[in-house]
Formats: C-alpha cells, sequence, structure tokens
C-alpha cells in the first residue's frame, strides 16, 4: 500500500523508489478498488504514471469503486502523452463508463485532446452513440471545440448520432456551422440524419450560422434539403441578410429563388438584403430583389442610407435605375454624412442616372452647383434657366 500511499500524497520520488524496488506489488488494489496507477493519473504524476506502464503490472484494466479506469483519470486530467501510452496496452478499457457518465472519449474530446480521441475511435471499443452525463454525445463535443478530424472520423463510424441535441440545445450541424467546420458540416448533412430545421438555444438555425461563417458551400447544400428554414430570424437577421452581408452572391439568389426568404426583413441596424446588396456592390442579388416586388427600395437605414443611395455610390447604374423606376425611391433623400443618390451619380459620371433623378427630384440649380460639376445635365438647364455662368466649376 506504500506505493499507492505516495501516489496519493503527490509524493513522485518516493513513488519513482518504490516502483524501482522489486519488491513492491505494483498491481495492488485498496479497498476502494484503486491502483498506484489511478491514483498516479489522478494527481497528474505524468511520470510516474509512465514508468508504471511501463512495467506492465500496474493493471490499467482495473475499475475502482466510482467506475473510474486510469485512462478516464488520465483524460480527465489532459494527460496525453499517458493516455496513448495506456490505450497502447490494449487492456485499459475505452469502453468504459463512469458512474458520473464519464467515458475516455467524451473527456478527450471535450478537453481538446485531438490524437488521444482518434486513438480510441481506432480500438473499435469506443461507443460514439454513447451521450454524457451532460446530454452531450463525442460527436457534439467535437464539433464544440473546433475537432474536425475526430468529427469526421466519429462520423464515419455511423454510429454518432448525429441528430441528437443537448441540453442547450445545440446539435452537431449546429456546431460545426457555427464553427465554420465546412467539411463536417457538408458530411453531416450527407448522412441524412440531421434535421436543418432545428432551431437552436441562441435562437439561430444551421443555415443562419453556415450564412454567417460564409460557408457558400454549406449553405447551399442545406437550402437544397429544402427543410433549412430560409425565413427564420436571429437576432434581427435573416440566412438571407447575412448572406448579401457576407457577399455570398449564389447563396442569396438561391435563397431568393425559395420564395420563403423575406425581402424586406431588417435587421438590427435597419438594413434590409437590398441595403447590403447595394452597399456591398452586389448588382446580380440586388435586380432579383427589385423583381421580388417585396423590398422596400425606400427603406432608411440607421446611418440615413438607402438602397438608391448605395447603388449611386458604387456606380451600379442598373440597379440605380430600376430603383428608380419603382417610383419608391425618394430620389431627395439626405444620408447622415450629407451625400445624396444625386452626388454620388454625378461623382460617379453616371448621366443616365442623373437625367432620371433630376426628372424626379425636387434639387434646385443650387444643388448642382454645390456638386461643382463638369458638367450640367441639359434638361436640368431647360427645367430650371438659369445662366450657367453662374455655376462654379
Amino acid at each position: 500500500m506504500d506505493l499507492i500511499k505516495a501516489c496519493a500524497n503527490n509524493n513522485t520520488e518516493k513513488a519513482l523508489g518504490l516502483i524501482m524496488n522489486n519488491n513492491t506489488n505494483l498491481g495492488i488494489v485498496d479497498a476502494h478498488g484503486r491502483t498506484a496507477l489511478m491514483r498516479a493519473c489522478q494527481k497528474k504524476m505524468k511520470e510516474v504514471a509512465l514508468e508504471l506502464i511501463k512495467t506492465g503490472h500496474a493493471k490499467p484494466e482495473q475499475v475502482n469503486d466510482d467506475g473510474v479506469t486510469a485512462l478516464i483519470y488520465a483524460c480527465e486530467h489532459e494527460m496525453n502523452e499517458v493516455a496513448l501510452e495506456l490505450i497502447k496496452t490494449g487492456h485499459a478499457k475505452p469502453e468504459q463508463v463512469s458512474y458520473y457518465g464519464n467515458t475516455a472519449l467524451i473527456l478527450a474530446c471535450k478537453f481538446g485532446m485531438t490524437e488521444v480521441a482518434l486513438e480510441l475511435i481506432k480500438t473499435g471499443h469506443v461507443n460514439p452513440e454513447y451521450v454524457g452525463y451532460y446530454d452531450d454525445t463525442a460527436l457534439i463535443l467535437a464539433c464544440q471545440y473546433g475537432m474536425t478530424e475526430v468529427a469526421l472520423e466519429l462520423i464515419k463510424t455511423g454510429k454518432s448520432k448525429p441528430n441528437h441535441i443537448n441540453k442547450l440545445g445545440y446539435t452537431a450541424l449546429l456546431l460545426a456551422c457555427e464553427r465554420g467546420m465546412k467539411e463536417v458540416a457538408l458530411e453531416l448533412i450527407k448522412t441524412g440524419h440531421v434535421n436543418p430545421e432545428h432551431v437552436g438555444y441562441y435562437d439561430s438555425t444551421a443555415l443562419i450560422l453556415a450564412c454567417q461563417s460564409g460557408m457558400t458551400e454549406v449553405a447551399l447544400e442545406l437550402i437544397k434539403t429544402g427543410k433549412s428554414n430560409p425565413d427564420h430570424t436571429t437576432d434581427g437577421n435573416t440566412a438571407l441578410i447575412w448572406a448579401c452581408q457576407k457577399e455570398m452572391i449564389e447563396v442569396a439568389l438561391e435563397l431568393i429563388k425559395t420564395g420563403k426568404s423575406n425581402p424586406d426583413h431588417m435587421d438590427t441596424d435597419g438594413n434590409t438584403a437590398l441595403i447590403w446588396a447595394c452597399g456591398n456592390a452586389m448588382k446580380e442579388v440586388a435586380l432579383e430583389l427589385i423583381k421580388t416586388e417585396k423590398s422596400n427600395p425606400d427603406h432608411i437605414a440607421t446611418d440615413g442610407n438607402t438602397a438608391l443611395i448605395w447603388a449611386c455610390g458604387n456606380a451600379m447604374k442598373e440597379v440605380a435605375l430600376e430603383l428608380i423606376k419603382t417610383g419608391k425611391s425618394n430620389p431627395d433623400h439626405i444620408a447622415t454624412d450629407g451625400n445624396t443618390a444625386l452626388s454620388w451619380a454625378c461623382e460617379n459620371s453616371m448621366k443616365e442616372v442623373v437625367y432620371e433623378l433630376v426628372s424626379i427630384g425636387t434639387f434646385t440649380i443650387n444643388d448642382l452647383m454645390s456638386l461643382k460639376l463638369e458638367w450640367v445635365p441639359e434638361e436640368f438647364i431647360i427645367m430650371n434657366p438659369v445662366d450657367v455662368t453662374e455655376i462654379d466649376i
């Protein structure tokens, strides 16, 4: 019992001395089913644990009264090297579940022990379907902590419960999308055993998170399922707004095609998908949004900008003209920075747009003078007779 006591007291020097003593019973078990190896792992005594394993007499298969093995202790205390050596013995009972609901695999994933988790899976003696004390599976934990390789190996087993929902409402798919784990998310979708419609703890869907993370391929695959709930809103954002914000043109176009995305929805800053599309110079998306006739062209964001101002600011002639044609864009609106659609159209030499704006707006010759134009629309001069020489260019 001296060796167990030395380990329990974290006395490395004494423990190593006893191990070297040929008369020491290295596999002795105390009244609670604990071995020196367990105690060494419990106390994070790496050197002692490794020496005990090397002897081949430390009983790595022993389970104590709490259902814990040396391997579980090693994973619980993030002792990577010790855990790997225990697995190599072939007697570490990787399938063991403690009375606290822990397994070596669950703990290895929880603490980001990638190499250990992979080796545990390779043994074929772990249960990927097991749900731990906190209602997490190894797959959920692997996704939560960004362990891509581990998550992929778990999915390959075909027994990882990809659609399990933990106590916080998370699934592996939600976490993979949130963490930007593209390959994992795609593999999860391929299994056909995930629910793209599921709404997580923070009111997010996989589609919104995929768009938020800028994962175009994942978002497109989710849309293809027909079950991605494209009109769901999280913190004022929709998948369409995120797609426009992240400049994901193909995703935005597919979302519009579904007919289930609300083009007129505003985010917390007052931006609509149309404003984002014009702000990010996404011409094709902006034109499709206008075609839906469900996107308010005259909406004003909190920064004072409108879709028309952004379209002119980004020299998107075709979009600006389509916005004017709707008859719902206010050409006179002034943004908080003092710019108008006209000022931007003039600065970007968008003559056709300027003509249209002048014909429907309430601009005066002073407005053009203040812009210091290098040219003056003829139609404007006709409508506003004045001595053009007054204009300071």
